[in-house]
């Protein structure tokens, strides 16, 4: 449930027709764009997920015209329609589009980050399963306590979401098979859920000194809840 909730964000708003082409919308800026206007712009559409071809020329899937829109409004100094180009429906080839999306979206770079991070937690995850379990074998000489918990889970989400900020979320069929998403998620979850208790009670004793009167209402989330409210959605 918890990899099909995340799949089903990257179906969401891609119109992709895998096997034939895949329709993108793209941005392009010509060299008379000042550079404070393409370096603004670069970022905002950087920070929308959309993926560098070469200098100038954008890409992402899907039709965004609205979205670019909104963005060169924000922009001090509009581009003007000569220096700016928006348009939808560029088909990539059955034998290009590949190494084209990978290039452009630094996916082989994505993919090391996400093995880095499942390498480097797998670890851990097995030792709470092993401490949950009540097994104690290398690596698992003591049961995780609260102040560790908090740690962890701390630490496990400021990388996590390093990642996905990274992550411009392609469709499964842009990504190929073997893509670490999956593997990442999932190492994830087991540690940030399964320390969500200890944590809790771990904070709560920290913000006791200082705010009594909000520690009842301290709680924590699960990834294993996101994942049941995103089926219960699309039910």
């Amino acid at each position: 449930m918890l990899i099909a909730a995340a799949n089903a964000a990257r179906a969401r708003p891609w119109a992709v027709e895998p096997a034939v082409a895949t329709s993108f919308c793209r941005a392009a800026t010509s060299a008379a764009t000042s550079r404070s206007t393409r370096n603004a712009l670069r970022e905002r559409l950087r920070d929308a997920r959309f993926g560098s071809r070469h200098d100038g020329l954008w890409v992402r899937p899907g039709d965004h015209r609205a979205e670019v829109e909104a963005m060169v409004a924000e922009l001090p100094a509009a581009p003007t329609e000569d220096q700016l180009t928006v348009f939808v429906g560029a088909r990539l080839s059955e034998q290009e589009g590949p190494r084209i999306v990978r290039d452009a979206f630094g996916l082989d770079e994505l993919a090391a980050a996400y093995r880095r991070f499942a390498e480097e937690w797998e670890p851990v995850a097995q030792r709470l399963r092993d401490a949950a379990s009540g097994r104690r074998g290398r690596g698992a000489a003591s049961v995780v306590d609260e102040n560790e918990a908090l740690r962890l889970r701390t630490s496990i989400m400021r990388e996590w979401r390093e990642l996905r900020h990274a992550d411009p979320m392609l469709p499964q069929e842009l990504l190929g098979s073997g893509f670490p998403f999956e593997r990442a998620l999932s190492v994830c979850a087991a540690i940030y859920d399964s320390t969500g208790a200890a944590a809790e009670a771990a904070f709560r004793r920290i913000l006791a000194p200082h705010a009594p009167e909000l520690t009842s209402s301290t709680s924590h989330h699960t990834f294993a809840a996101y994942a049941g409210e995103g089926s219960a959605h699309t039910r």
